[in-house]
């Protein structure tokens, strides 16, 4: 059992680097995981490759915040 069974974590700049390794991090202690990013090529592929959801957000957009709790109403 994780550490983070049955919670939904939202990654921002999940796409690469950190955010992607904290997605996996996230993945591997049983969360189920949202990756976004505002790159939707990569943020898709790496969502892909690690078995999450993908969102598109860009942070500084209140109405894709909206939108991505209308996607994700555990949130």
């Amino acid at each position: 059992m994780g550490k983070l069974d049955d919670m939904l974590c939202v990654v921002t700049g999940g796409a690469r680097g950190i955010g992607k390794a904290i997605c996996a991090a996230y993945l591997a202690e049983g969360a189920r995981v949202v990756l976004t990013d505002i790159d939707e090529d990569e943020g898709r592929k790496a969502a892909a490759g690690l078995g999450c959801s993908f969102h598109r957000l860009d942070v500084a957009s209140e109405t894709e915040w909206d939108a991505l709790a209308a996607a994700f109403p555990a949130i």
